[in-house]
């Protein structure tokens, strides 16, 4: 009699699951006695081979969530075993109702058992094994719930808690016979909390959240105990109280001595002082509106795989044929806490790990360790217990069903805790010599290794999420294909890539319309699935119309969808409404499953393409926008009656330097309006501006702003058809524009500043060309500096600007600077007297600051300030910044104008430094103290030293005789400014003029 063979290869091969462990057994021996040898446990079935030999199996069914005994029904199919898969037989089967609790009896070794196992409420699995004599196997199965208890569920949890507290919950049963302990006591000894379980065996006990620790601080731990009469007691020591809530299950042994376990080792906590020591966490940031609504940029299409629907775990070390079933999905979420340790980590890293984790599992179904389990519980394969943590179920749920692969096949996700400088060099981790290639790893540099080296770096994961930034998709990527191998790295073991359990029906996608015009909305069908153990709820279908490599996507209409766990053809639809900028032509139409990485509820460049299906040539978009062009009018016409469609549209592309723009419509044979929108085609509801002029009277609409603008023309008529002519004009702002040369040689980096109705600067080019942008009409004065120096010969050239560019105004120097000056002498006074005001004495220092830097770098530089007294705030120097500082730091005081007394004292200390000398005043020129120098004090003082005093009338009410001859009568110069940036054109005159003397 031949069976289904091919089922029954692909199940020994792993592809369709395996049998797993959710419990926890701490000191249970699986004694058998006599009578389960040779009992039959699944009638109709062989309990001994042709030779009289026998296997013991035990069997148990528990529900995953809570750990209780449930009832079940077992499917069981023994096949030969042949190398030929094809040749296999089915040489028996059974069906058989269990009890809960354990069950005992005898099967036939050398054969291959297929399970399947059924109990109402809860999901069924499947699995399989092969023993040989003598063997003894103990299966303790997990079915999942189809509901979630609840209780248990994190709403009621969370509900039940009070404020500041965490939950520490789980259920208490007895080993041997599965009935729960009602009344044992579960303690958290130090911290003094103490609950009693219920008739389930059910305990919830909470404790305080901890207080916010500083970066290093370890998070508070205690002992979690476990005693009830006439069992065994248990002690789980060191459980971080971290403020995650934890489930931890017993199973207590009747008559058993004292247990204990580590919940968090050695390991664990110099893990978790490492990590803690880090800077605070840095946040990934949400997509920004220009992702959102860009193009989908090009991703990797991921392979679609589904993952082993369970797993067989052995759960003694060194391992045996004593094993537990469950799903791989719960395989993960209790098993992560076990292999990344305890605390609290970030959830980016813990999802990265949790995808590496499914993977490993998932290998050993395909490749498994034995013939009656797949992988081992401890450091071996990938250390797996019973207890779960809020955040490391989270993280597997996440990720639920994603897996790595390479060339098609699950891969060997391998995990280190500290790779660094394992077997390369500092801020490297990798293993050449077993297939991975070193890779730059950053973060990890100066740390001490610890592990193989292979595969994802715990620690580096960590600090990846916790101070990079770095979400779980990138730091999968870096560690097995070095993010596509963007650093040279991803070759040999590490070009692993992510799988996708979501996937859409092939055929399934489909749209109407297919022929649109812009703003027409269209609706997309699709059929998606989940073949994940868990529901996907981060999911969203875009969609994007794409042609020639240019694509308009519709991010508004992106839906987000839910994916239950194993849905199967799950009808779902969006609409897409077609952008405005949509050119006319034939689009394929890209359909996707978007994976929202970042959990902003948006889809952008940050996001995970799960699956995408394109529609070749699907829709075709008509798009009636006419393009208007500067100085081109374009004749048009609109129908009647007035419809949406009836509109005529227009666009009109302003460039940047644009100063007024206008559209005008001409020539109406009968009523019509002009309606403008700054960014999309305008309605009748949503528009900028209306022109509305009666009969055929000529519209116009100007702007000024710089962009793609939008029109619309309509009809308002009553009847009929109307004809009209529409045209645009561009005016530009005018510009200064030319050529800097020293000597005829073009100069770049060089500044020209503008002086006049505005105030600017413009770098030259690496032609020495420059343009000054957006000027009003008036006089402006220009000078030219280069690197803060002022070009020679000094001079300043005056340009008319009314209403159009001007080009050409070539400046040609001699030099930067004046090489053969010799080092000068300046002395720069600043007037703070209550006749020149706060904002006159503000607008001084700036000025005065500004002439310090464009002084020659070699100049002696010193700084005054004068009221009714003279002070010297900062003396001679060629460090410039301590003069800058020195005038920042003045306090405008008020008081009266000591003119004279401070020229006087600046040409005294002048004279004692090398020539040549200057003063530079700044003042609005009313000196009024009494007693002190006179104006011709001044002077004779002034030329005495030959010092040149240059005058700067500024403020209120300026005294323009008196400063002028002394700028005249000392062989300086005399300027008058109006406001402040009439001082910088000033302060860069004279710069020019002591520079290049």
């Amino acid at each position: 009699m031949r069976g289904s063979t091919a089922a029954l290869g692909a199940l020994v091969r792993g592809r369709m699951g395996g049998w797993g462990f959710a419990g926890i057994s701490l000191g249970l021996a699986l004694t058998l006695g006599d009578s389960a040898m040779g009992r039959e446990l699944f009638p109709g079935l062989a309990t001994q081979d042709p030779a009289g030999n026998t296997t013991t199996v035990r069997m148990r069914i528990r529900a995953s969530d809570t750990r209780a005994a449930l009832p079940a029904t077992i499917t069981v199919r023994a096949y030969s075993v042949e190398e030929d898969e094809a040749n296999r037989e089915l040489v028996g089967t059974a069906a058989v109702s269990l009890q809960p609790g354990w069950t005992a009896g005898s099967l036939a070794p050398g054969l291959v058992y297929l399970f399947s196992v059924e109990s109402p409420g809860y999901k069924p699995l499947s699995s399989w094994f092969q023993l040989g004599p003598g063997d003894v196997f103990s299966n303790e199965v997990l079915l999942d719930p189809v509901a979630q208890t609840p209780y248990l569920t994190a709403e009621a949890l969370s509900s039940a808690k009070p404020e500041g507290t965490a939950v520490l919950h789980g259920f208490v049963y007895d080993a041997s016979s599965s009935a729960p302990l009602a009344g044992a006591v579960v303690s958290l000894e130090a911290s003094g909390v103490q609950v009693h379980a219920d008739d389930k065996g059910y305990y919830r006990l909470f404790y305080p959240q901890p207080e916010s620790r500083l970066p290093g601080d370890i998070p508070p731990f205690d002992d979690l105990t476990f005693v009830s009469p006439g069992y065994g007691t248990h002690r789980e020591m060191t459980v971080p109280l971290d403020g995650d809530d934890m489930f931890f299950p017993m199973d207590l042994v009747a008559g058993g001595g004292a247990t204990q376990h580590a919940a968090t080792t050695a390991d664990d906590l110099e893990r978790l002082k490492e990590t803690l020591a880090h800077d605070q966490p840095a946040v990934s940031a949400p997509e920004t509106e220009a992702q959102i609504l860009a193009p989908l940029p090009p991703a990797p299409e991921l392979w679609q795989m589904s993952p082993p629907s369970s797993i067989r775990v052995a759960t003694s070390s060194p391992p045996t044929c004593t094993i537990t079933t469950l799903t791989l999905e719960r395989y993960v979420e209790t098993g992560l806490d076990d292999e990344w340790g305890t605390g609290t980590l970030p959830g980016h890293a813990l999802r990265a790990g949790a995808i590496a984790y499914r993977a490993f599992g998932a290998y050993y179904v395909q490749h498994p360790r034995s013939s009656c389990y797949d992988i081992c519980s401890d450091v071996n394969c990938q250390k797996w217990g019973a207890a779960s943590y809020t955040a490391r179920i989270q993280a597997a749920q996440a990720t639920a069903g994603i897996m790595l692969q390479a060339s098609g096949s699950i891969f060997f996700a391998e995990q280190t805790t500290e790779g660094n400088r394992d077997h390369c060099s500092d801020g490297f981790t990798g293993s050449p010599d077993w297939g991975w290639p070193c890779m730059t790893d950053a973060v990890c540099a100066g740390k001490t290794p610890l592990g193989h080296g292979r595969g994802m770096c715990h620690q580096g994961a960590i600090r990846w999420a916790q101070n990079r930034a770095k979400n779980w998709v990138w730091i999968t990527n870096h560690y097995y294909n070095d993010n596509y191998n963007e650093n040279g790295s991803g070759t040999g073991l590490r070009i692993a890539t992510m799988t996708t359990p979501l996937r859409l029906s092939t055929g399934s996608v489909s749209a109407t319309p297919t022929s649109v015009n812009f703003n027409d909305t269209l609706t997309i069908s699709a059929n998606a699935n989940n073949v994940a153990g868990s529901e996907h709820n981060r999911v969203f279908l875009t969609a994007q119309l794409c042609s020639g490599g240019a694509c308009y996507r519709d991010s508004s209409n992106d839906k987000k969808i839910v994916l239950a766990a194993g849905a199967t053809n799950v009808a779902v639809t969006r609409r897409f409404t077609v952008p405005y900028n949509t050119p006319g032509g034939v689009y394929d139409l890209e359909v996707s499953l978007y994976y929202d990485v970042n959990g902003d509820n948006l889809v952008g460049g940050t996001d995970l393409l799960l699956d995408k299906v394109t529609l070749p040539t699907a829709i075709t978009v008509v798009n009636n926008i006419v393009a208007l062009v500067p100085s081109a009018p374009v004749a048009g016409t609109v129908s009647s009656p007035i419809f949406y469609g009836d509109w005529q549209y227009y666009s009109l592309d302003v460039p940047a330097d644009t100063k007024i723009w206008s559209v005008n419509l001409t020539g109406l044979s009968a009523n019509a309006d002009l309606y403008y929108h700054e960014i999309a085609p305008p309605t009748a509801s949503a528009f900028e501006i209306r022109s509305m002029n009666p009969g055929t009277s000529n519209e116009q609409i100007l702007g000024d702003l710089a962009g793609r603008h939008y029109y619309g023309v309509v009809n308002a008529a009553t009847s009929g058809s109307i004809s009209y002519t529409i045209s645009a004009t561009i005016t530009p702002w005018p510009s200064i524009s030319g050529r800097v040369t020293v000597n005829g040689v073009a100069l770049a980096g060089a500044t020209v500043h503008a002086y006049g109705p505005v105030s600017l600067t413009a770098t030259t080019d690496a032609s020495g060309n420059y343009v000054l942008p957006h000027l009003f009409d008036g006089t402006y004065s220009l000078w030219v500096t280069k690197n803060g120096v002022s070009m020679c010969p000094a001079w300043t050239q005056s340009v008319l600007v009314q209403g159009l560019s001007v080009s050409g105004v070539d400046m040609n120097f001699t030099s930067i600077g004046n090489p053969n000056a010799p080092a000068a002498s300046v002395a720069i006074l600043v007037d703070e007297s209550s006749s020149l005001g706060q904002q006159a004495f503000n607008d001084e220092i700036a000025a005065a600051k500004s002439l310090v830097t464009l002084l020659p770098s070699n100049a002696a530089i010193a700084a005054y300030v004068f009221d009714g007294s003279v002070r010297q705030i900062a003396s001679f120097t060629t460090n410039k910044s301590t003069v800058t500082n020195a005038l920042s730091s003045v306090i405008y005081n008020g008081g009266n104008t000591a003119l004279y007394n401070a020229i006087y004292t600046a040409s005294s200390n002048l004279g004692a430094l090398a020539a040549p000398r200057y003063a530079v005043v700044m003042t609005d020129g009313k000196n009024n103290v009494t007693g002190g120098r006179t104006k011709t004090d001044a002077i004779n003082r002034a030329n005495l030293y030959n010092v040149d005093a240059y005058t700067v009338g500024f403020g209120p009410g300026i005294d323009a005789v008196v400063l002028r001859d002394i700028a005249t009568q000392t062989g300086g110069a005399y300027y008058e400014g109006t406001d402040s940036r009439a001082l910088d054109l000033i302060a860069g005159q004279i710069a020019a003029t002591l520079t290049c003397r």
